[in-house]
């Protein structure tokens, strides 16, 4: 029975050995503290405003969790929403659901032909227009 304790006793102390060796790592980079110059007083152009207080917003409850935005010749705004749909504002801010991609959309580009390039991470790289969705690169 001595000898089932010493082991127990053994297997611990290389047990708590090793959990000190990973924690407590020793390493020979010595980081040195990072010394930031005080900030520039709040006057000219840093001065507080109120400029942003007093915009339209738009789409306010119609885009669940927008990711990305693109805005085409026309001064269309597309909205890529985290339910698969591309939405589309018009300029006098009707919002409509243009496109649906099946799939979460992360990155929105207008291309040279008013083309909406759009990445999701699944499907790839789609090029969508109002009649398809075409993939056009599926890898990286």
């Amino acid at each position: 029975m001595a000898t089932y304790a010493t082991v127990i006793v053994l297997v611990m102390c290389i047990a708590i050995a090793a959990a000190y060796r990973a924690l407590w790592r020793l390493s020979p980079i010595d980081p040195l503290p990072l010394v930031l110059p005080p900030p520039p007083p709040a006057t000219g152009v840093y001065s507080r405003n109120s400029v942003l207080e007093q915009i339209e917003r738009i789409g306010v409850g119609q885009l669940p969790l927008p990711e990305d935005i693109a805005v085409d010749s026309e001064g269309r705004l597309y909205v890529a929403c985290a339910n698969g749909w591309i939405n589309r504002i018009w300029p006098d801010g009707k919002v409509e659901h243009w496109v649906h991609i099946h799939g979460r959309p992360l990155g929105l580009f207008v291309g040279i032909h008013q083309e909406l390039l759009v990445c999701e991470p699944v499907q790839g790289l789609l090029n969508v227009t109002e009649e398809k969705v075409e993939v056009l690169s599926n890898e990286a």
